[in-house]
């Protein structure tokens, strides 16, 4: 029956979040937490919590409620989805401080995070943002190099072709978008001489 119960209340919980209705979905979530104490859903329940405190923009509250998911399930796969969530929050707000704060643990302490290709393109388009040059053309190149996919590690060149030309450095800005052209007219294979060049 327990099993019953949380089922239930972590489906009426994700309706309600989908449906925007979010003190209804908080109850459910917490409920959840509160009386399955054995549920396999106890960390789905905080991380949603997470999720609703983050969409009505409670960032104390949504950071009290991360280290709690991080104290409480070490071994969340949630934890460096819900940092992730509250540097895209900062980020949103137009709080870099805080955003690149954020976004700098989850690369140092999740190495092999599955959004780390969104995590260096969102702290490169942050200091291209603050005219912070140099550290935008770092994680361009490292986005460009360790992309998740190709469309990421285009994003990573476009990236470095625009800080470049930010730069003054028009000549290579050019190069590096003519690179993007021929990957995307011809695929890697053909743009891999370019590698290295700049």
């Amino acid at each position: 029956e327990g099993r019953r119960v949380d089922d239930a209340l972590m489906l009426m919980g994700k309706a309600f979040f989908e449906l925007k209705r979010y003190i209804q979905a908080e109850t459910s979530f917490q409920k959840l937490l509160d009386t399955q104490r054995k549920s396999k859903f106890r960390d789905d329940s905080q991380y949603y919590l997470i999720q609703i405190l983050l969409q009505q923009n409670q960032m104390p509250q949504a950071e009290t409620s991360i280290e709690r998911l991080i104290d409480q399930f070490p071994k969340s796969e949630y934890r460096p989805l819900a940092q992730f969530r509250l540097g895209e929050k900062y980020m949103d707000l137009s709080d870099y401080y805080r955003a690149t704060e954020v976004f700098h643990g989850v690369l140092d302490n999740y190495p092999k995070f599955e959004f780390k290709s969104e995590t260096l393109s969102n702290l490169g388009k942050i200091y291209f943002e603050l005219d912070s040059l140099d550290r935008a053309l770092s994680l361009y190149e490292r986005l460009n190099k360790q992309g998740s996919s190709r469309e990421k590690r285009r994003e990573g060149l476009l990236g470095m072709a625009r800080t470049k030309s930010r730069m003054g450095r028009h000549d290579e800005a050019l190069a590096l978008y003519q690179r993007a052209l021929d990957e995307a007219r011809y695929g890697d294979e053909r743009a891999e001489a370019w590698v290295g060049v700049y």
